[in-house]
């Protein structure tokens, strides 16, 4: 990138919320271009940066491309409506996160598409890298843009958009098909169309272009039949996760991600049979990692990114072996170094005494349990494979090791769903709240959430309708009115209008298309942001597309019907889906699979079930966690002082961003730092007042606490080493008893950069000059709340002085800068530009 344009990218971050999002240099990525004529891929992800930093299919497949000699993968996720709306407003290309190459120049860009209402944000993208929309526009030069997730199992909504889709486990699949390109690349007069074809013969390949479609008059829908490719499209299936790499350390985002933690994925897919369930069906069967592996991932990943967390992610962790001992070993490892466990929704039939101790012994993470209904006859219905009894045997449980608040999880829509099923939402919740309230006060706090039932492809329910728009809102706020008089209990539900599109999407054939390209080219975007949603724009190209939107959500499919995604082929045989929604109109029951229970599904075999036994982990040490505790109190620490400036491009993390990246440099640097006691202990650190985004310091005083007495000079080398070079500390000092925070800080320095004439320094002065004669100097400022505030500034100003080349200011804590620039100098000067030099107690 040229500097010119480079410059203007940094400008555009002055103008934009979280501008963090977009500056890449995280620690953990990879940046270096020392491969020789590698294979570009841009691993793409339709959200935000927080959202998408989290995901950890991208992270699996970022660190399986950087770790391939050939092949060199940088991401991109999607700009938020204020960085889009500057990049069109500069005619900027939008580029990759790790070396600011504009994404038209990588050979592969991979989407990751695991939501429906993301689907707008992966066109904007291509708009803003000037990449045509639809496949049949792009030429020779263009990149091959291909897409993976759970979305691509009905891939017809965005056929015309992507060249292929990787339908399945992608640790093999994403290699093959780079390859297959950068082979075929090189093959002189190879077209386009040639390489998309050898792509279609890799199991898993779905190549859109090489399909016929028609239009099926008993279904009213678009649906796909045999063409030049192979038909059906196999889901390429990975039995043995263990084989591939798993990422021992991860980019580190400066933002606060929304898992804001080491996720290591324990296990894949569920055997449960929640019929409802696509994901119990697209990514069966259940395929458990190595618990000794998974341990040393943990480890690893905590060396290299400094998290104080871990989440065990996976969709059926209840069927993990030995997990009871495993949680217990895992905690042997993080209690020390007051490192948090956490854990998704589990089944109420796994949760044990140990477990909750092992859990809470660091600090209380959340406890989520999904009951999905309110009735025996509905849970019965969706397979849950769990009674009211089970449900209030661990909710007391939960709430008898401490817990004060629980998260539960239904769902408003299902199949012969009821009034009294609604009703038994609100009952179900009332008696679990009475249960903790029972045992203490505090307890007893139930956030209730509530989702819409969509009936995904593939699943025993692909044939039913959705429930009326009308008669969501209606449940939705039955159970408002039943549970706003609760203090105790809340309720979050998802929005009906995002629900009614995330349907006609999920279930959506080609023409479905026209309408998603219609509404971004009319404004529509971030749509699974409930402040961003427009549903006028959707409704209004519905309308001008002549397409009812009712036809893909309330009308019914019989079992012999071809639907829009009936040429994927998940592995898991149609009559087996078929069983199961006649088992459910019975309201009979499916046991988990397992070796005892083989249901013939046809995604693997009796053997694999028989085989899949796992290395033991070692036992759980019988510690005492609170004789660990009391240890842990007694244990003496060490005080110290030291400086960190902050400069470059990392100007523009927040006060928060900051202080996370100098903490986790201290736990990748392997420093024991001394923490606070309670429910939610934290490294003793105490920092000089936040920084304005946007704001360097060249001199800002932190202090810390230690376990052990360290060399101030070997401090510093460790933890620089674990910074990036905009942020380092220095001056590091032991001190026996370190001054208060507040008594450094009377005192604030400013440099500020100028281009002013003499002229103009000199009728500044003039004025700065007089303001000082009058009694006070009133400036207003309007507030976040949007009030005026009155500050007198002549009491916060120690000296201004103006060079030609700077503007210097001593000020009196707290008084803003900002406010003094802007009463002096106005729209004079570029107050993007801020140094803060240092501070002083007012004696030097």
């Amino acid at each position: 990138m040229d500097m010119i344009n480079n410059r203007k990218y940094h400008k555009i971050l002055n103008l934009v919320s979280k501008p963090s999002r977009y500056i890449g240099k995280e620690w953990n990525s990879f940046s270096s271009d020392d491969k020789k004529n590698p294979l570009r891929f841009l691993l793409a992800f339709p959200d935000t940066y927080e959202i998408g930093v989290s995901h950890l299919g991208m992270k699996i497949l970022y660190n399986i491309l950087n770790q391939t000699k050939d092949i060199r993968a940088e991401r991109i996720f999607a700009p938020a409506r204020d960085y889009t709306d500057q990049l069109k407003k500069n005619s900027l290309p939008i580029c990759s996160l790790e070396t600011k190459t504009p994404i038209s120049e990588f050979h592969i860009i991979g989407f990751s598409l695991q939501y429906e209402l993301s689907y707008t944000n992966v066109l904007n993208i291509l708009s803003c890298a000037n990449v045509p929309l639809r496949s049949k526009d792009r030429s020779e030069k263009d990149p091959f843009v291909i897409a993976g997730g759970p979305c691509v199992f009905n891939p017809e909504p965005m056929a015309n958009f992507f060249d292929a889709f990787l339908i399945g486990d992608a640790e093999n699949m994403i290699l093959e098909v780079s390859r297959a390109i950068k082979k075929n690349r090189a093959v002189k007069n190879s077209s386009r169309q040639d390489i998309l074809r050898k792509l279609s013969l890799i199991q898993g390949v779905y190549v859109p272009s090489l399909y016929e479609t028609y239009y099926d008059e008993k279904t009213g829908k678009v649906v796909v039949k045999k063409g030049d490719a192979p038909y059906p499209v196999r889901r390429r299936i990975e039995l043995d996760l263990d084989k591939f790499a798993y990422p021992m350390s991860f980019p580190v985002p400066y933002c606060e991600a929304v898992h804001d933690r080491i996720n290591v994925e324990v296990s894949r897919g569920c055997n449960a049979g929640c019929r409802f369930c696509q994901a119990g069906i697209i990514y069966r069967p259940n395929r458990p990692r190595n618990p000794n592996t998974v341990l040393e991932i943990i480890m690893s990943n905590l060396a290299g990114t400094g998290y104080d967390e871990v989440s065990l992610t996976s969709l059926d962790l209840s069927s993990y072996p030995d997990l009871d001992n495993f949680v217990g070993c895992v905690m042997d490892k993080l209690r020390k170094n007051k490192i948090s466990l956490s854990i998704p929704s589990v089944r109420t039939n796994a949760i044990s005494e140990n477990m909750a101790k092992q859990i809470q012994s660091v600090r209380k993470t959340g406890f989520t349990i999904a009951p999905e209904a309110g009735t025996q006859r509905l849970r019965d219905i969706i397979n849950k494979n769990v009674s009211e009894e089970n449900v209030l045997d661990a909710v007391g449980f939960i709430f008898s090791q401490g817990w004060q608040l629980l998260k539960l999880y239904f769902m408003i829509g299902l199949p012969t769903e009821t009034a009294a099923d609604i009703e038994a939402i609100f009952a179900l919740s009332q008696k679990l709240s009475k249960i903790g309230k029972k045992i203490s006060k505090k307890s007893g706090n139930i956030n209730v959430s509530i989702s819409t039932f969509v009936p995904k492809p593939h699943t025993p329910f692909q044939w039913l309708p959705m429930a009326k728009r009308d008669d969501i809102l209606s449940k939705q706020n039955r159970l408002l009115d039943l549970i706003k008089p609760k203090k105790s209990i809340r309720l979050k539900w998802h929005d009906v209008n995002s629900s009614y599109l995330e349907a006609v999407m999920s279930r959506g054939d080609r023409k479905i298309g026209d309408v998603i390209e219609h509404a971004f080219l009319n404004g529509a975007g971030m749509d699974a942001w409930s402040d961003e949603l427009r549903f006028d724009i959707w409704v209004n190209s519905f309308s001008e597309l002549d397409i009812d939107p009712e036809l893909y959500l309330y009308k019914p499919y019989s079992l012999d019907d071809i639907l829009p995604w009936s040429h994927i082929d998940t592995g898991v045989k149609p009559d087996f889906l078929k069983q199961e929604y006649k088992k459910s109109v019975n309201g009979e029951l499916t046991y988990p699979c397992g070796q005892n229970n083989c249901y013939n599904c046809g995604v693997c075999t009796r053997e694999f079930l028989r085989k899949k036994s796992l290395s033991p982990v070692s036992e759980s040490m019988d510690k005492s966690i609170e004789a660990e505790k009391s240890s842990a109190q007694n244990h003496p620490f060490y005080s110290y002082m030291g400086y960190f400036k902050k400069v470059g491009l990392l100007k523009m993390l927040s006060n928060r961003e900051l202080i996370n990246t100098i903490m986790r440099a201290f736990r990748r640097a392997g420093i024991d730092m001394n923490h606070s006691y309670g429910f939610n202990p934290h490294p003793r650190f105490s920092f000089a007042p936040a920084l304005s985004v946007g704001m360097q310091a060249h001199k800002d005083p932190f202090q810390f606490e230690l376990l052990e007495k360290l060399n101030a000079g070997d401090i510093e080398k460790r933890v620089n080493g674990k910074l990036p070079d905009e942020i380092q500390i220095f001056g590091v000092a032991y001190h026996k008893k370190p001054p208060k925070m507040n008594t450094l800080i009377t005192n604030v320095f400013y440099e500020i950069p100028h281009s002013l004439s003499d002229d103009e320094i000199y009728s500044i002065n003039c004025e700065i000059k007089n303001s000082f004669l009058k009694n006070e100097i009133l400036f207003e400022r309007l507030t976040k709340s949007g009030k005026i505030k009155t500050v007198d500034l002549k009491q916060g100003i120690n000296e201004i002085k103006i060079s030609r080349q700077n503007i210097y200011l001593e000020l009196k804590h707290p008084t803003r800068p900002y406010d003094v620039l802007d009463f002096f100098f106005g729209d004079k000067i570029d107050k993007s530009e801020i140094i803060r030099k240092k501070f002083s107690n007012g004696k030097n």
